[in-house]
């Protein structure tokens, strides 16, 4: 948006329940006041449909951050309908591509970095003032704005000198709202914050440290006021990895007692390796399906991520989860375009050794793999590599790496075609001109949801070429050779977007 715009926009707007993007819950779902008597009102948005906001905790954490610090104030939802896909729900720390620096022109008006337990209610009071202000004395305001919550930045004010992310002092108050959805009997319970470990790839393991706890009293305490308040009878521990918090298993048990269903997704397999109760224990708390996260292909590849897991590990869990009776096992690969021969046979010794376990077994689980491109990321060890961004030497490896799992009759699922690899990888690291990009793509009809229309990548490869981010049409340099500053290996003095961004404190 130009930000003279931005600056010339009225305080006052009608309802935005006209609005077709929009669904209004009113006065009865979400505690709101009568819409006349509202002294604020939030909107919050996702460019997705309904089926995402459903599932998302940003949603619910956003609603009771502002309600708590806004009582009377009048807050709803609003999505996309769900006839056709579109790009939605970046995170801030991978949303360059929304700003141009040269000009400072932005499609967010402001971006938040960080963790905003803590921090969301007392932005949402400076927000709702400043937007009974006009002109430049609303630009003040969210520049005061800046100054009191760690981590607001309004685009408006062009590149700070410094930013600090701001970090998480908090858990959200308050009971969340209630969608009239299949997911309406169910609540996300957040127990840990960050992971742990430093895998070269993982945004998470970068971005959320330190990796923090949440006191197990804490946990049941607000388990027990989400049942009372909303009447829900499952609940989801939100975890990057659930089986990371020390008491997991007291969690569990002390959730059962109260709930109908305790689910729990993503662990780390070293854990449990080490923990050789706990899968027993997952097993007869109902878990029947398991994803196993292994990575790379090889030993060499999972050094190569820096993933702390060995081969016996990974064989003593799927020992014992194939013991207890898992019903589905997936497993999931990253594939970054650099593994070779030997990392290939030392998939298919482990591929033989797994199809000898299951069909030991009368009931065998049903096994799934699965393996996507690697996307290197902002603020990661991978960020300064080199990007590969030809198709074949991943269609080479993946043919038969897929051939693999077919001869032992397990099963293979593709997360994404090639050309949405493409272009997500261009968009967490965004070149200069990144926004007039975008620009273009939405101009011409481009949408990503589930999926990426078909051509868009093509799109934007050709405009990348004519502008010098890639070799240009006719040249004999191939995207993937050397001599491109953006997509070769890159030094420590590579201009990354957000380059003023410092760390939690």
């Amino acid at each position: 948006m130009n930000h003279q715009d931005f600056l010339k926009r009225p305080y006052r707007r009608e309802s935005t329940t006209i609005d077709f993007l929009y669904a209004a819950h009113g006065e009865r779902d979400f505690d709101n006041p009568a819409w006349d008597e509202a002294r604020s009102r939030f909107l919050i948005l996702r460019l997705s449909p309904f089926r995402d906001v459903e599932r998302s905790t940003p949603h619910e954490f956003l609603y009771r951050e502002v309600r708590q610090a806004l009582p009377d104030a009048y807050i709803d939802f609003g999505f996309f309908p769900p006839a056709r896909d579109r790009l939605g729900g970046p995170n801030a720390m991978a949303s360059a591509a929304l700003y141009d620096e040269p000009t400072g022109d932005s499609l967010a008006d402001a971006l938040f970095f960080g963790e905003g337990e803590g921090s969301v209610g007392a932005l949402a009071v400076l927000l709702a003032a400043a937007s009974r202000e006009q002109g430049a004395e609303r630009l003040t305001a969210l520049e005061a704005a800046a100054r009191a919550v760690p981590g607001f930045w309004p685009t408006a004010l062009r590149m700070p000198v410094a930013q600090t992310k701001a970090r998480a002092e908090a858990y959200p108050g308050g009971n969340p709202p209630v969608l009239a959805g299949e997911e309406a009997g169910t609540s996300r319970l957040e127990i840990t914050r960050g992971c742990p470990s430093f895998c070269t790839f993982c945004f998470e393991g970068w971005e959320r440290k330190p990796f923090r706890e949440r006191p197990i009293e804490s946990i049941i305490a607000e388990a027990r006021r989400l049942k009372s308040g909303i009447g829900i009878d499952s609940i989801e521990l939100a975890s990057y990895n659930f089986n990371a918090h020390s008491r997991v298993v007291d969690i569990i048990k002390a959730l059962h007692e109260v709930f109908w269903s305790v689910s729990f997704q993503s662990q780390r397999v070293d854990i449990l390796a080490r923990s050789p109760g706990l899968s027993k224990f997952e097993a007869a708390a109902g878990k029947r399906t398991f994803t196993i996260g292994v990575e790379g292909i090889s030993a060499r590849m999972r050094a190569y991520y820096n993933k702390e897991l060995h081969d016996t590990d990974l064989r003593s869990v799927l020992e014992r989860i194939v013991r207890e009776g898992a019903r589905e096992i997936k497993l999931f690969y990253i594939l970054s375009g650099f593994e070779g021969d030997a990392d290939l046979a030392e998939f298919a010794n482990f591929i033989g050794w797994l199809r000898n376990l299951v069909s030991e077994r009368p009931a065998a689980p049903r096994i799934m793999f699965s393996a996507g491109e690697l996307i290197r990321m902002p603020f990661t060890p991978l960020a300064y590599e080199r990007l590969i961004l030809d198709e074949a030497p991943y269609l080479a490896l993946r043919a038969r790496f897929e051939a693999v799992i077919a001869g032992a009759g397990f099963e293979y699922r593709s997360p994404e075609r090639f050309d949405e690899y493409c272009l997500s990888q261009v968009l967490a690291l965004p070149p200069t001109g990144s926004l007039e990009l975008l620009l273009a793509l939405s101009a011409r009809g481009y949408v990503y949801d589930r999926n990426l229309s078909r051509g868009a990548w093509d799109f934007a490869r050709a405009w990348l070429k004519e502008r010098g981010v890639f070799a240009k049409e006719g040249s004999d340099m191939q995207d993937s050779e050397v001599g491109n500053p953006y997509l070769d290996e890159k030094s420590r003095e590579y201009p990354f977007s957000y380059a003023f961004i410092t760390p939690i404190a």
